[in-house]
């Protein structure tokens, strides 16, 4: 007996695998998601200095952004939102040409002192235009102050709540990414950096030593 399938086998298991092949013909090879991204940008600055942190979005896989928003988070001992008439000090990109953007605190109903509110909320929009926000583009600024009893070093710039619009409409999910803020120089905070006092006569000491040492 020959070796291998058997004819009306192979026409049934023929029968099922042309028609997939066929329609993969048509079909073509699967595309990647398509993405929208919210970055929060690295931003650096001193203490009791003023800080300013853009949002940007970026497109890949075929998609375009209309309109997005975002909530811009922040902790209240390292960071106090500069406030305009009671909404935050925040400057939408004139060139993304979005100018019904609005601008808010999170949570609802917080009054916008230090410990009170936790983010800055985004809505980047135009309610006469759908036109795509090229990718790569600075949605928003926000401005910030930096509290003087901040310690230097590396801190999160946390970001959630990321949507976005497309030109067609619709709201979708958007990939939230969190940025850095460098906070750089000396704390010259009142107590901030103190030496325990034997520090400070050793050194004292030392200087009167090295001042009397024969030449």
């Amino acid at each position: 007996m020959t070796r291998g399938l058997r004819f009306p086998a192979y026409c049934a298991r023929r029968k099922t695998v042309l028609p997939f092949v066929v329609l993969m013909a048509f079909v073509g090879p699967s595309r990647a998601p398509a993405v929208v991204s919210l970055t929060v940008d690295d931003a650096s600055a001193s203490p009791g200095t003023d800080v300013f942190v853009a949002v940007t979005l970026t497109t890949d896989g075929g998609e375009a952004g209309a309109a997005a928003e975002n909530d811009l988070r922040f902790e209240a001992r390292l960071l106090a939102p500069r406030v305009d008439a009671g909404e935050p000090a925040c400057t939408v990109n004139p060139a993304i040409n979005k100018s019904s953007t609005r601008f808010g605190f999170r949570p609802p109903g917080c009054a916008p002192s230090p410990g009170s509110c936790t983010a800055v909320h985004a809505v980047v929009i135009a309610l006469d235009n759908t036109t795509p926000i090229t990718s790569g583009a600075r949605l928003y600024t926000g401005n910030f102050r930096i509290a003087t009893t901040a310690v230097p070093g590396a801190y999160a710039l946390p970001n959630g709540n990321a949507r976005y619009a497309p030109p067609r409409g619709g709201d979708h999910d958007a990939v939230a990414v969190p940025g850095h803020l460098t906070v750089s120089g000396c704390n010259l905070a009142p107590g901030a950096g103190a030496q325990p006092p034997w520090v400070m006569l050793g050194l004292l000491a030392w200087r009167g030593w090295f001042a009397r040492r024969p030449a």
